[in-house]
């Protein structure tokens, strides 16, 4: 089995997980992840959607 085929999501599909790695600093990533929340209840019919920044700070500059 490929990854592409382990990752696929499906109509059949209950649970998903999506991350976004943000590199850069003047991105408002609260409005990013509403547009992403409002494009899979929008498009896929989600529902219960949990969604949280974590920022690395020993990492960021």
């Amino acid at each position: 089995m490929s990854d592409s085929t382990r990752a696929m999501v499906t109509e059949n599909a209950e649970d998903i997980l999506v991350v976004i790695y943000c590199f850069e600093n003047n991105i408002d990533l609260d409005v990013l992840l509403s547009k992403a929340r409002n494009a899979f209840e929008r498009f896929a019919a989600a529902e219960n959607i949990d969604s949280w920044i974590y920022i690395n700070r020993s990492l960021s500059g």
